[in-house]
C-alpha cells in the first residue's frame, strides 16, 4: 500500500518541480520587485525558522501518504490546480524580492549549511504567490474533509508557522504570503464547488 501510494504521488510532485524550475528560469518579461510594506520590518531575520521553512518541503508527499491517500484524487488535482495556478502567474507576473545575504558569524554550522543550500537553489524570483503558504494552507483546508477538529488545528497552526518561517528567513514578503493564502483558497473553493457537484463531500 505504501509503494502504492509514492507511486502515485510521485508524477504530480515531479510536474511541481519542472514547473517551478522552469519559471525560476525563464521570464518573459522583466520581473517586478516586490514592495515592501510596514509589517515586513516587524520581522527581523531569524535562523531557527529555517527548520520549519525546511519542512515544507515535505509537506506535500508526507500529507499525501499520511492523510490523504484515502482521496488521492481530491488531493492530487488540487495539488496539480494550485501549481498550475501559480505557475502560470509566475509566467504572467514574475516578481523579485531582495534578499540580503545574512552574516554567518556566529549562526549554528547546521543552519548555515541549510541557507547555503537554500539560497542556492531557491532563487529570489516568483516569490507571488508563496508556494510554502499556499501548499501549506491548501493542506489546512482539505483537512476540513476529515472533520478532525484536532486534525484541522493542527493544519492551521502548521500553515501559520509556515508563513511566519518564510518572513523570518527572509525567503518571502508580507505580499507573497497573503496572495500564496489566497491562492490556496481559490483552490480550495474550486475543489468544494467540484466535489459538492460530484457529490463527493465526505471521504471516499
Amino acid at each position: 500500500m505504501l509503494v502504492k501510494n509514492i507511486l502515485e504521488i510521485i508524477p504530480s510532485i515531479l510536474i511541481y518541480a519542472v514547473l517551478y524550475l522552469i519559471a525560476n528560469k525563464v521570464q518573459l518579461i522583466t520581473p517586478t520587485k516586490v514592495p515592501m510594506t510596514y509589517g515586513d520590518e516587524l520581522f527581523q531575520f531569524n535562523p531557527h525558522w529555517v527548520l520549519i521553512y525546511f519542512s515544507s518541503y515535505i509537506s506535500i508527499p508526507m500529507a499525501y501518504l499520511l492523510l490523504f491517500y484515502q482521496n488521492g484524487r481530491m488531493f492530487i488535482r488540487s495539488f496539480l490546480s494550485l501549481t498550475f495556478l501559480s505557475f502560470f502567474v509566475f509566467m504572467l507576473f514574475p516578481t523579485i524580492v531582495s534578499r540580503s545575504d545574512f552574516q554567518s558569524v556566529g549562526m549554528n554550522p547546521i543552519y548555515q549549511f541549510l541557507f547555503n543550500i537554500l539560497h542556492s537553489a531557491d532563487s529570489p524570483t516568483n516569490c507571488i504567490p508563496s508556494l510554502h503558504v499556499s501548499t501549506a494552507f491548501l493542506i489546512f483546508y482539505l483537512s476540513f474533509s476529515y472533520k478532525n477538529k484536532l486534525l484541522i488545528m493542527g493544519t492551521l497552526i502548521y500553515a501559520i508557522l509556515v508563513s511566519l518561517s518564510t518572513l523570518y528567513v527572509k525567503q518571502h514578503l508580507l505580499l507573497d504570503v497573503y496572495t500564496g493564502f489566497l491562492a490556496a483558497s481559490v483552490i480550495a473553493l474550486l475543489n468544494y464547488y467540484w466535489e459538492k457537484k460530484n457529490g463527493k463531500n465526505t471521504l471516499e
